[in-house]
């Protein structure tokens, strides 16, 4: 029988002279991980958010510190007994959605836009206790019906006021493309609803 819980990753760090040294190797995580990115740099450094088709693992400092189930299906996919999966309606989403080819893009460090594969954005709080990542809040932007823009690329510009607002591009290859603003608290454009 297939392992549902076989993926891994490993960070290194590489110096001149192809040396490596391994920082941290974590287990454990789902098969179906298509994406590894890392927060922009402030306060959750050492960290990693790992999307699969079902989940969005957080990693910090080595661990896995929080799990996010976005469907259903992430209890089958996520290694439940030794992670902390909060389940989709523990996340603040009020419906399923399937991360397949979605595209995200950090408007501070933490507040990330995703953008699905249907079309629909999302919006994800990191939540903190000093400098740890506690859990993961996600919430259907404008309404839950979707831009209608499948984004191939987001790109995000931080205004004055310390990164408070400023631009969301939504790049398309299907349709016209998307230009928002946002302001931490409120995305505008693309409906109501709130980050």
């Amino acid at each position: 029988a297939a392992r549902a819980h076989c993926g891994h990753v490993s960070v290194l760090s590489c110096a001149a002279g192809g040396k490596a040294t391994a920082l941290f190797h974590v287990n454990l995580l789902p098969h179906d991980a298509f994406k590894i990115i890392t927060p922009p740099s402030g306060p959750l450094e050492s960290s990693l958010l790992v999307l699969s088709t079902n989940a969005i693992h957080f990693i910090q400092d080595g661990r896995v510190r929080s799990v996010a189930a976005t469907n259903g299906y992430a209890s089958t996919t996520v290694a439940t007994a030794r992670q902390p999966l909060q389940k989709a309606d523990q996340t603040g989403l009020n419906c399923p959605i399937a991360l397949d080819g979605a595209r995200v893009g950090f408007l501070d460090s933490r507040v990330a836009l995703l953008a699905v594969g249907t079309g629909e954005l999302v919006g994800l709080r990191l939540e903190t206790r000093g400098r740890k990542v506690t859990a993961l809040r996600l919430q259907k932007m404008g309404g839950g019906e979707g831009t209608g823009v499948f984004v191939s690329a987001i790109a995000v510009w931080r205004g004055r006021e310390g990164g408070r607002e400023g631009r969301v591009f939504l790049a398309s290859r299907t349709v016209d493309s998307l230009l928002m603003g946002f302001g931490l608290g409120k995305i505008e454009g693309g409906g109501e609803g709130g980050l």
